[in-house]
């Protein structure tokens, strides 16, 4: 094989070959994902125990039952405010979350008196 004849072999073979077609610079970059918006978490505590949830209201029913996990027909939530608690009786009440809650069970079984 001559040299022509290699130079013709060469142009057929680039000729034949397949080649990406070059890309766009817009297309090579990747873009962002939109991501799912940034929840907001809600942290408070029962006893000393703290619990965190992104929902910013709960009802007195769901803290007891869902995060302290005690029956409440046993157990009352109590609210820590400025110079002692306030009693959450009603079960179906709305708490609207607030940064570092504190909140106390109180127990609500009777005591034998002797």
């Amino acid at each position: 094989m001559n040299d022509k004849e290699k130079e013709e072999k060469d142009e057929k073979a680039l000729v034949t070959s397949p080649t990406p077609a070059p890309q766009p610079a817009e297309l090579k970059q990747d873009k962002p994902e939109p991501s799912a918006p940034v929840r907001k978490k809600y942290n408070f505590f029962i006893e000393k125990k703290k619990y965190e949830t992104d929902q910013p209201t709960l009802t007195v029913r769901q803290i007891l039952v869902d995060f302290a996990q005690v029956d409440p027909t046993a157990k009352t939530l109590a609210q820590k405010q400025d110079g002692g608690f306030r009693e959450l009786k009603n079960l179906e009440e709305v708490i609207e979350l607030h940064s570092a809650q504190h909140f106390a069970l109180f127990d609500d079984t009777s005591t034998p008196v002797s």
